[in-house]
């Protein structure tokens, strides 16, 4: 999953960034708990060992949203057999 940011961003243009990269619902709820539940859900391709979640331009969001979103998917890649790992870009 590539999430690649080139302007600065919100919350909002963020969390539909991420439910485009994800695949995520129309009915995503774009709140930090929806993104929660939601990629409780996300599990990798089949034939596929894990998921990648490669995050470029993380700096272009506010410091409280970047720091809340990787909390989110940080916590997704130390689950028991998520097969999700993370890479970050400042660029």
């Amino acid at each position: 999953m590539e999430i690649t940011l080139t302007r600065p961003t919100d919350k909002a243009a963020l969390l539909r960034a991420f439910q485009g990269a994800f695949g995520l619902p129309d009915w995503f709820g774009h709140n930090w708990d929806a993104l929660v539940d939601s990629l409780r859900d996300v599990q990798p391709a089949q034939g596929q060992p894990g998921v990648l979640v490669v995050w470029s331009g993380s700096a272009l969001v506010g410091d409280d949203d970047r720091r809340t979103a990787v909390e989110i998917l940080r916590e997704r890649a130390q689950q028991r057999g998520s097969g999700f790992k993370l890479a970050l870009g400042e660029d």
